[in-house]
């Protein structure tokens, strides 16, 4: 229990310490330890049962006291982290990753991507009146954005996943009266690679928007969904 004024005055922590004492004493064991926040009085927790003062000691005395209770080893004090004062370094090993493994993360990213694009369209409807905007799911893996500035047509694209040869990709195409159904063009390819270490999204191709707009050559979902929204929303600025 954490004994302090905000305790004392709360119903629910009255009626947890009632129904805790009423175990004990069925069970005669110390089941209850209170922890002393301030010198506030409990009804039944009397100085003479034992407890710890927080002010006095330290966070490990009291997960050390508790592993105790718990029937657990208690923690060394003279363990090597408590001494060097440092993380022990681990080693970097390589991993093997798998098609499904790679599978995974470009739908878990496509995902991502698809619902940073929908909030933030709503988003952008909101911050200014003069835009409308519009967030179409063809399918699970395909979707189409489009924003509307005084009711003219601003900017419009389309996402979805799709193969180069057959490698599983993230597509980008921007322009006006995109075809939903035609996915042989693209203004942006993205592919799932990975270094031993972890899998990342990697741009193959991409178009270039001067040094002030280009993807990373890793990235995560994250990076991938804000670096395709930049590009896109980049025409509101023209």
């Amino acid at each position: 229990m954490l004994i302090s004024e905000h305790y004392a005055k709360k119903l629910w922590t009255s009626h947890e310490r009632k129904n805790a004492q009423e175990r004990a004493f069925k069970e005669h064991e110390e089941y209850i330890l209170p922890v002393r926040l301030d010198d506030t009085a409990i009804p039944g927790v009397r100085d003479t049962i034992g407890y710890i003062d927080l002010r006095k000691a330290g966070i490990e005395d009291l997960v050390d006291l508790i592993a105790q209770k718990l029937g657990k080893t208690q923690l060394s004090k003279s363990g090597p982290e408590k001494d060097s004062g440092t993380e022990i370094p681990m080693p970097k090993i390589k991993k093997k990753f798998t098609d499904r493994d790679n599978d995974k993360y470009l739908k878990d990213a496509f995902a991502y991507i698809k619902e940073y694009f929908n909030k933030a369209l709503a988003k952008l409807e909101k911050s200014h009146a003069e835009v409308e905007t519009d967030f179409t799911a063809v399918h699970e893996l395909k979707f189409l954005s489009k924003i509307y500035v005084n009711g003219a047509t601003k900017c419009e694209c389309k996402i979805w996943l799709g193969n180069i040869g057959s490698s599983p990709s993230i597509k980008y195409l921007e322009g006006r009266g995109l075809d939903i159904d035609n996915d042989g063009t693209f203004n942006e390819h993205f592919s799932i690679e990975d270094d031993g270490y972890e899998i990342f999204i990697k741009p193959t191709f991409f178009m270039s928007f001067g040094n002030t707009l280009a993807p990373k050559p890793q990235m995560e979902k994250k990076e991938a969904a804000e670096y395709l929204w930049r590009r896109f929303i980049s025409h509101l600025e023209q």
